[in-house]
């Protein structure tokens, strides 16, 4: 088990034992993995280039909940349009405490 996978299933300070396929931390292992082959990009041309199973138009709760559900499984490949500019990185949209600072702002779609 790689170090990094340990640190954060808390494994850290104990002695990494081999895992069973089917316990909570091969699960959770997993899931991780499917997750960081997701991809997320604001690039129009990347985007277009690439193939897609379902294409969801609008990264709301709605849409993004219906495009985590077809991607889960790792079957489906899955595009999501949103509208306006990527927020990554930018403390209004990535701290939970600041809800609602975006009103008025580049990110506020009216």
């Amino acid at each position: 088990m790689k170090l990094a996978l340990a640190l954060k299933l808390g494994l850290f300070g104990t002695a990494v034992a081999r895992v069973s396929p089917r316990s909570f931390f091969a699960r959770t292992a997993k899931a991780d993995s499917n997750l960081a082959s997701r991809s997320i990009s604001s690039d129009a041309k990347q985007f277009a280039a690439s193939s897609y199973d379902y294409i969801i138009v609008g990264g709301g709760t709605a849409g993004l909940t219906l495009a985590a559900r077809l991607s889960e499984s790792g079957h489906y490949k899955v595009g999501v349009l949103e509208a306006g500019r990527s927020g990554m990185g930018d403390p209004i949209v990535d701290i939970p405490g600041d809800y609602g600072a975006d009103v008025g702002t580049i990110y506020d779609c009216e």
